[in-house]
């Protein structure tokens, strides 16, 4: 159970901020609150981490329903396109924090900066 996430801390938030780990890989969704539209992230993308964000986002509302918008596991999830792609296997969760950190800055990305990111913060194995 999810019990610090209570009804007064997501009303008065603008963003819905998920990590999706799927099969070994993870993935971001950020939810607009007011346009009940998630912008989905992948850096390896595969359209079962796409159709895996409606299967987590129905087990958050039935895990804290009261807590979310009604209708969370109904929204619309959207490829965010354009975005840096990983070349390795192992560096997602680095290509999630530097997404969440664009995602929470709300200032326009210009991606192409961070085409290198990879290889500047890239986790040796």
């Amino acid at each position: 159970m999810l019990s610090h996430i209570t009804k007064d801390s997501v009303m008065y938030s603008d963003l819905l901020i998920i990590v999706i780990h799927v099969n070994g890989h993870w993935a971001l969704v950020v939810g607009n609150m007011k346009d009940e539209i998630g912008d989905f992230y992948d850096s390896l993308p595969n359209p079962i981490h796409l159709r895996s964000t409606h299967d987590m986002l129905k087990f958050l509302h039935e895990d804290i329903g009261e807590s979310l918008p009604a209708r969370v596991h109904e929204w619309t999830i959207i490829p965010v396109e354009g975005i840096p792609v990983q070349e390795g296997g192992d560096d997602c969760g680095v290509f999630v924090i530097m997404f969440m950190k664009t995602s929470v800055s709300r200032k326009k990305c210009s991606w192409r900066k961070t085409q290198n990111c990879q290889k500047n913060a890239a986790i040796s194995s």
